[in-house]
């Protein structure tokens, strides 16, 4: 009866942990890719890629900020609605901080900083890497945690996908 009731409850952890496998690691990993790459965008140079990633992004993010709003205005569910709501306004938000960081990663491949420059451009230049770095990662967690938001709305009642 003892050995029983230890599979039962084994069953219950193994459970729980693949579906937080299932459920928060893709959130985490966008989360961890983004702020991997926030740091690369900074720190190397300027490359097509780049920019071709960054709008991307920018596109994808604004186009689930729009959708977001849509679902707001046609579900007839108050806790769902403001849930999109929510989650839209997060999605643009994003938006607005990925293209502050694109705008400051190209301020920065314009600045000229050497040994012979001032001390006062010299900070002002570091200062503009913590800030945009902080733009896009702040991005980064918005957009991975409202996907975790509608992720959630849009499967509650599969909470458990291995029943």
């Amino acid at each position: 009866m003892c050995f029983l009731n230890f599979l039962k409850s084994a069953k219950q952890k193994i459970k729980l942990i693949v579906e937080a496998l299932l459920i928060d690691s893709p959130f985490s990993l966008i989360l961890f890719l983004g702020i991997t790459y926030a740091f690369k965008i900074i720190f190397e140079p300027y490359s097509e890629e780049q920019y071709k990633i960054l709008f991307g992004a920018i596109g994808l993010t604004a186009t689930l900020s729009g959708l977001s709003f849509r679902a707001c205005s046609a579900t007839q569910d108050n806790d769902k609605k403001s849930i999109f709501y929510f989650a839209g306004e997060r999605f643009f938000h994003a938006t607005i901080l990925f293209l502050v960081a694109i705008l400051m990663k190209y301020y920065l491949l314009q600045l000229k900083i050497d040994e012979k420059s001032n001390i006062f451009s010299k900070v002002m230049f570091y200062a503009l890497i913590c800030s945009t770095i902080l733009f896009f990662n702040y991005g980064v967690m918005y957009f991975a945690r409202s996907l975790k938001i509608l992720h959630t709305v849009l499967f509650k009642g599969n909470e458990k996908p291995l029943d």
